[in-house]
């Protein structure tokens, strides 16, 4: 997909993908916010962002994988 309106989009909008929307887009943010907005982020935050937002993500993708 060309750009990030279009993902989070198809995200949004997938049935399968939808219940980890949220994550997803909390993912984004974090990367706009350490990218452009050069925000700081712990280690503590940084584990607490992989556990709590890309795992979430992560199984789910894993499990529309398995499902195949």
């Amino acid at each position: 997909m060309e750009d990030h309106k279009t993902r989070f989009w198809f995200v949004q909008s997938t049935k399968e993908l939808k219940p980890v929307y949220g994550d997803y887009r909390a993912l984004y943010d974090y990367s706009v916010n350490a990218r452009y907005k050069m925000l700081e982020f712990n280690v503590e935050s940084l584990n607490d962002s992989y556990d709590s937002f890309y795992l979430p993500i992560k199984k789910r993708i894993l499990k529309l994988i398995e499902k195949k």
